[in-house]
């Protein structure tokens, strides 16, 4: 739960809703929020599952690609 509690810190962090990728995209990248960097990108994964399962969007959706 502890990481589940690090994503919910990560959008505190970002001050946003929603991320722009999913947590465990973050992973190791320069934006990378503080708060991940305790935890392993499994543990980042599995918590970033948990929420999804539960019905928590935490990813901000792109929209629909209508150039064609």
């Amino acid at each position: 739960m502890e990481a589940v509690d690090a994503i919910f810190h990560a959008l505190e962090e970002t001050g946003c809703e929603r991320l722009a990728a999913a947590p465990s995209e973050l992973m190791g990248r320069h934006d990378q929020p503080s708060v991940f960097c305790d935890f392993t990108s499994h543990e980042i994964l599995a918590a970033e599952r948990f929420l999804i399962r539960c019905g928590v969007e935490i990813v901000r959706r792109r929209p629909p690609d209508t150039t064609s």
